[in-house]
């Protein structure tokens, strides 16, 4: 049998830009706690053990320009 532990995901953003819509920025980062548990499996016993790992932690940044 396959068992998944209880896991925490913590994702967040922040964004700021200018009044009159010329510029945005926005800084995103997912799974903040860093954890590496398994969040989905199937298990067959003597066939497959397939388990799907939470990502690391990731971080992204967008900047939107309007012209």
């Amino acid at each position: 049998m396959l068992e998944i532990k209880s896991f925490t995901r913590v994702n967040g953003f922040v964004g700021v830009g200018h009044p009159d819509g010329k510029w945005q920025l926005v800084v995103e980062g997912k799974n903040l706690v860093n954890d590496n548990d398994n969040v989905s499996g199937i298990y067959a016993e003597g066939f497959t053990n397939i388990r799907t790992v939470l990502p690391p932690r990731e971080w992204h940044a967008t900047l939107r320009l309007n012209f």
